[in-house]
């Protein structure tokens, strides 16, 4: 049986080893010439040196152009790994992300029919998608609510530029905030350096306390103006509002 080399050459990918497509086109072009797999083994053996192939790739590589092989290329064969992440594919997962934004990374794999680590990979690192948490509010604003707050920031913009930072001694702040009776350190703030040899450091577990007031407090920038507790078992009026700004106006006369 005879074999043309040129038929070796044929285009079927490019090879991943160089080394293995040399010596495996070396082999085709000896056996060509009739040789037998020893003595093609130790004819490639000095050329090669340790990139040469083996005495039993050598006899594989024969007995597969002797059975008529004519590429040196990789065959398809059973178990060949198949490309789930085609552009079909891709643009599916996007439709089905877009569709529902907090869809689970199981039920995209079931949905294309493939396994939990490929979902993974081709929705955050082919498509980009992490998922992350909304950023907290303390309310949802209307649309009336932002103009009025765009209208007092540009306000503020303009007696700023006419009037530099004297302008802001005058700007007092506001805020409330529930405040525990008792509330433990954090695990960060609970940090202490540590020898290797000393014995880890335990820390319980410990809730905030049930019992709770709300506090209020102004300030300018120089510090604090007042801080007001809310009494207990007293319900947030316009009244009690009423007795907060006047005592907030003492404090601002009394700077």
């Amino acid at each position: 049986m005879t074999i043309k080399t040129e038929q070796l050459l044929k285009d079927g990918g490019a090879p991943e080893c160089v080394y293995h497509y040399r010596t495996a086109w070396r082999c085709a072009v000896l056996w060509v010439k009739g040789m037998a797999a020893k003595d093609i083994h130790k004819e490639m053996l000095p050329m090669y040196s340790e990139h040469c192939l083996s005495r039993q790739a050598v006899h594989n590589w024969v007995q597969k152009f002797s059975e008529g092989r004519t590429s040196i290329e990789d065959e398809h064969r059973v178990g060949w790994p198949v490309e789930i992440a085609t552009p079909a594919t891709l643009q599916s997962v996007e439709d089905i992300i877009r569709a529902d934004r907090r869809v689970t990374i199981d039920a995209v794999a079931t949905a294309i029919g493939c396994s939990h680590g490929q979902a993974y990979n081709i929705m955050h690192e082919r498509l980009g998608f992490h998922k992350v948490c909304s950023h907290w509010m303390s309310r949802q604003l209307t649309p009336q609510h932002k103009s009025q707050r765009m209208g007092l920031s540009l306000q503020h913009l303009q007696h700023y530029q006419d009037e530099g930072d004297d302008m802001l001694s005058r700007i007092v702040t506001g805020d409330e905030s529930w405040v525990h009776h008792y509330e433990p350190k954090t695990k960060r703030a609970s940090m202490q350096c540590k020898h290797p040899t000393s014995p880890a450091h335990k820390k319980f577990k410990v809730t905030p306390s049930a019992r709770k007031v709300m506090l209020t407090v102004f300030w300018d920038c120089q510090g604090i103006l007042l801080t007001e507790f809310q009494q207990r078992d007293h319900t947030v009026t316009s009244a009690s509002y009423c007795t907060i700004l006047t005592k907030l106006c003492a404090a601002i006369r009394r700077k």
